[in-house]
């Protein structure tokens, strides 16, 4: 049974989408918290799939994001999206969802924006139609207006997208931060609506230098011919 406070969130995502429902989709009994649907409109051409409950709870936060102390975490899915299709392709957000929110307090620790979590131990392609096997968390983006801050009666919760990203996208964010990282996301005018399609910002340097020699040994080639037909 859902609480007041429970409750007091879900509503104030209605109104702040301009929704006259929302739908469950899932209870963690375990970790006291919902996952629910906001489903696409015309007027929000995207579904919203977000928890609800991981505010009751105050982070065991650090000094550095002390804004942080309640959070929520959604999906951002695009309109197409079939949420209600049982196949993993459609099915997945919600799984990992569920399991990603389970992590402050299962293992006693804290979300921030910036902070990654592999998809699976070892790691693995997320679905059929998405090859990322790290999820990032991440500010709103195109929500920014809308979720950066929800205040409630007792308290402001901070809302945490979820971003699926590349290998060589967690590499990045390892060698150098996810900081440099999100700005590269950002530049390139991503948010954090999923997108089947989206290609790694970072290349496969393995894979570029690969390239290099195969137009090298071409660039070789045709002088080589070049040569050959003309002295």
């Amino acid at each position: 049974m859902l609480t007041f406070v429970f409750m007091e969130l879900i509503n104030k995502l209605k109104s702040i989408f301009n929704v006259e429902t929302s739908v469950q989709l899932t209870e963690n009994k375990e970790y006291r918290f919902t996952i629910n649907w906001i489903k696409a409109t015309k007027e929000n051409p995207f579904h919203i799939l977000f928890t609800s409950g991981l505010s009751n709870t105050k982070q065991l936060n650090s000094e550095k994001y002390s804004e942080f102390e309640y959070i929520e975490l959604y999906f951002c899915l695009p309109e197409y999206w079939k949420v209600e299709d049982t196949s993993l392709d459609s099915q997945w957000p919600i799984e990992w969802l569920n399991r990603i929110a389970e992590v402050p307090q299962k293992n006693s620790t804290w979300f921030g924006p910036g902070d990654t979590i592999p998809a699976g131990n070892p790691t693995q392609e997320i679905s059929s139609k998405f090859k990322q096997n790290h999820f990032i968390l991440a500010e709103p983006i195109k929500l920014e207006e809308r979720l950066k801050e929800v205040s409630l009666t007792d308290k402001s919760v901070r809302f945490l997208s979820v971003i699926p990203i590349f290998d060589t996208e967690m590499a990045h964010k390892s060698n150098h931060s996810a900081k440099i990282l999100m700005a590269k996301y950002l530049y390139a005018n991503l948010t954090e609506e999923l997108d089947e399609y989206r290609t790694p910002l970072i290349k496969n340097k393995k894979f570029n230098l690969f390239i290099i020699v195969v137009i090298g040994l071409s660039l070789a080639v045709g002088l080589t011919i070049v040569f050959r037909l003309f002295l």
